[in-house]
């Protein structure tokens, strides 16, 4: 970069803004320079800023620029580390509802699809971390969020479109909320239906699915009220370790029912004919499929993690290529074993009237495998809270509380937040109560928000980023015209997807809820 005044360091420890033009991609940013030290450290040189725009001052990116400095020095995480945080990621309810998304699909679409839908999605993770890595190179940035990635993009391509900038990030992060208490949405249906299987089968004690939700509101608020994410770390831990006994036991009964000839135990594959092509439910597999994949959304914060940030995109693909493997298997193996009577999750399908010993341990798995969702539930319910809790204490004026309340004001603010953080785990709550059906409840939150974080957003701004880069190529050799083909086509894949995904999966809600003896299980 190259300015047309060099500010001197008096003006910078006084923080005199220099004005001055920057070249870049054969396009002249108005940029303004940094106002103290620190921020040229933490953001760069140049603190981009539009003419006119009130909206891009330099408190606010000076701001983000402290931040985004803290995310590459606190924590740093080896590449085994992060390898072993997207496998983590990427297990959970998703996986167990993969067996009803082959069937949904048919048992040639199914896995096709399966792998194809991996492949597409980790590398639109690729081209997110591409995107992050230029305009940190560019402005000489520490690190970027999604939503920071969307407004640089667009004012990079667009210097002075500050507001459509705002509202970029605005989108983007509005998608992340959307998926994750989504996604938390799911987990509560999932516990509540495994609960309850537990409980009928163990004590014949009945409960509704909606009981069951509203048995989970207090502890689930309660673990919410924890700030410290390292206090969580044992409860994580042992999750882990209940969601690798689980997946254990449930291959292992799948591998029984391929080779008993009890009746009632045979794998579905020796005694049904399965269809290969579904197309009449191919919808739902979409929204399932992108669901299961969603991880697009934790990549950059374990990418800005790293000690070595540059290792990320091979790292990602090494763990997806083993993501992908198990999902694909998972899938065939879960269906052929099940066939048509498999469940939205395969955990429901573990019974074993004949046999006490199996009994007793699919009790313990459908048991562990909540008490992981409770776990798992707690950490996605942290990501959009850094968006929220930051408006909310705007809204509130909590920087006036120590003025007013000097001793009780930090008191005060945990107070107000904690009663947000509640009234959020009620709200999810009311969502799970009123859709307690697994299946089309994945899929819609698949098809309606993951797919636009994983498919949609990602090529756009791939190609705002890079429109002007001749070097940029797609698969080493080729070029502009290539890779713009490319992303019009995963555009296209991810808006028909979303369409239809989401068309079916509310069609498959209105159905349930038109059926009484659904309705309360």
């Amino acid at each position: 970069m190259s300015s047309a005044q060099e500010p001197s360091d008096d003006a910078l420890h006084a923080g005199v803004s220099l004005k001055g033009e920057v070249e870049s991609d054969s396009r002249t940013l108005i940029l303004r320079e940094g106002a103290s030290p620190n921020t040229r450290k933490a953001y760069g040189n140049f603190v981009i800023e539009e003419p006119g725009d009130e909206e891009f001052s330099d408190k606010e990116w000076l701001t983000i620029s402290v931040q985004n400095e803290k995310k590459r020095l606190e924590h740093e995480t080896s590449d085994w580390q992060t390898f072993v945080h997207i496998l983590k990621g990427n297990v959970g309810t998703g996986l167990l509802a993969l067996p009803q998304a082959v069937k949904n699909a048919g048992l040639i679409i199914g896995p096709i699809s399966l792998l194809a839908l991996g492949l597409i999605a980790t590398h639109c993770v690729s081209l997110l971390i591409d995107c992050s890595h230029a305009i940190c190179k560019r402005h000489n940035i520490a690190a970027l969020n999604y939503g920071e990635v969307a407004k640089f993009a667009v004012l990079e391509r667009y210097p002075t479109k500050g507001r459509l900038a705002s509202f970029s990030g605005f989108l983007i992060n509005t998608f992340l909320v959307i998926t994750q208490f989504g996604f938390c949405a799911v987990y509560m249906v999932f516990m509540a239906k495994n609960l309850s299987q537990v409980f009928v089968t163990a004590f014949d004690i009945y409960l509704s699915d909606q009981v069951w939700i509203a048995i989970l509101i207090l502890p689930l608020i309660l673990f919410t009220w924890i700030r410290n994410l390292d206090t969580l770390a044992i409860f994580s831990t042992i999750a882990n370790l209940c969601i690798v006994f689980s997946l254990v036991v449930i291959f292992y009964e799948e591998i029984y029912r391929f080779t008993t000839d009890y009746p009632p135990e045979k794998a579905a594959v020796r005694t049904e004919t399965f269809p290969l092509i579904s197309l009449g439910a191919l919808p739902l597999f979409f929204g399932t499929a992108v669901y299961a994949y969603e991880g697009i959304g934790a990549a950059l914060p374990l990418e800005n993690k790293m000690k070595s940030p540059n290792h990320f995109i091979t790292i990602n693909w090494l763990a997806m290529f083993l993501i992908i493997t198990l999902y694909t298997s998972f899938g065939i193996i879960g269906y052929l074993a099940y066939g048509s009577r498999i469940e939205d999750s395969i955990t429901l399908n573990l019974e074993a009237v004949e046999r006490l010993g199996a009994r007793a341990v699919f009790l313990i798995v459908k048991f562990y495998y909540s008490y992981a969702i409770f776990a798992s539930f707690l950490i996605q319910f942290y990501v959009p809270m850094d968006f929220l809790e930051p408006p909310l204490n705007k809204l509130m004026r909590m920087n006036k509380l120590q003025y007013y309340f000097p001793r009780h004001h930090n008191k005060i603010r945990v107070g107000v937040e904690n009663c947000f953080r509640a009234l959020l785990v009620m709200i999810t709550a009311s969502l799970a109560a009123a859709i307690p059906d697994l299946g089309d409840l994945i899929s819609l939150m698949g098809a309606l928000a993951s797919s636009a974080l994983s498919f949609l957003f990602p090529t756009i701004l791939e190609t705002l980023v890079f429109w002007s880069d001749r070097n940029r190529k797609f698969m080493f050799c080729f070029g502009k015209p290539f890779w713009i083909t490319k992303n019009v086509l995963i555009f296209v894949l991810g808006i028909v997807g979303t369409c239809f995904g989401t068309y079916g999966a509310i069609r498959g809600l209105v159905q349930f809820s038109t059926t009484p003896s659904k309705l309360i299980n």
